[in-house]
């Protein structure tokens, strides 16, 4: 009696089990979309089996939109109004994101002549720009607004000045060091990398003022910096200076360490070495003449 009671409750058991395992199976999707931004759609659109959703999920990396069927969001006549559609390209406009690096943003194309617009702004056909959360989007006039972007992917935009925000796309971090970090911004309007490094003033560390943070040392070097123009040199195109940081956006050198490039050749030919090493000296040379100039000037 006690064994057929064991046996049963082991057939129970075993069949639970079996059926939670179904279960999950059947419920839980095996690729789980990677949604990386989201299209709010407006009240331009009429509401029907294509665009009764308040939104669209960007999952792919391309994003059309116009006339054309291969579009991604097919613009037609049981969509929006006739007076509209009449000026909308096959293909009006794209919108692509890199997904093979953490944080690139998401960057819209113009391929109309009526025109896709930014915030009010007009691209121009065969233009970009970065697409920035909350930008609205608008295609053959300004106040034809067809979109809200939202971009899902984290990014630090809300942890800098409004005048870095505005103006570059903040990215991933390239290096760290005693005196900042650096990181990866790309101009919105350009669509172009650069390097932004980012210097607190008067950090703390291990309970002491870090005086090479100290604001006037910072911006004596930001002022070297601005004031040479060399191939040679990394170029600075802009300093922003805030209450708690000094912003630098330099030139993007995407080659990697002299370092680096040793450690993996494990040798450089001495024709490699010498042309490294007349760059380095050209480079200083030109630094310490600058110095001896606002030395004699002083």
């Amino acid at each position: 009696m006690y064994d057929e009671f064991v046996n049963d409750c082991e057939n129970t058991q075993t069949q639970t089990q079996n059926s939670q395992v179904e279960w999950s199976q059947n419920t839980i999707p095996s690729i789980i979309p990677n949604i990386w931004g989201r299209l709010y759609t407006t009240n331009i659109w009429k509401k029907n089996d294509t665009t009764k959703a308040d939104y669209c999920d960007l999952m792919q990396s391309e994003f059309t939109l116009g006339r054309a069927l291969s579009c991604s969001f097919i613009v037609k006549k049981d969509n929006i109004k006739d007076n509209i559609i009449k000026n909308v390209s096959k293909q009006h406009f794209v919108i692509k994101r890199d997904m093979t690096e953490p944080l690139n943003p998401a960057i819209i194309t113009d391929l109309s002549y009526n025109g896709t617009y930014i915030n009010g702004t007009i691209i121009g056909k065969g233009n970009s720009r970065v697409l920035d959360d909350n930008d609205e989007i608008a295609i053959t006039h300004p106040v034809i607004k067809v979109f809200l972007f939202k971009d899902l992917k984290k990014n630090e935009q809300d942890k800098v000045p409004k005048e870095v925000s505005q103006k570059y796309y903040i990215s991933r971090v390239l290096g760290q060091g005693a005196c900042g970090v650096v990181k990866l911004v790309y101009d919105k309007e350009k669509c172009t990398k650069h390097a932004m490094k980012i210097i607190r003033k008067c950090r703390l560390t291990n309970g002491q003022i870090n005086h090479l943070n100290e604001p006037v040392k910072i911006m004596n070097e930001v002022n070297i910096l601005k004031a040479l123009r060399h191939p040679c040199i990394i170029a600075t195109e802009q300093v922003i200076d805030s209450k708690e940081a000094v912003y630098i956006i330099l030139e993007l050198m995407q080659g990697g360490e002299l370092f680096d490039r040793i450690t993996k050749q494990g040798q450089l030919t001495e024709s490699l070495t010498k042309f490294f090493f007349k760059q380095i000296v050209m480079a200083v040379n030109l630094r310490m003449c600058y110095w001896r100039v606002r030395m004699t000037t002083h």
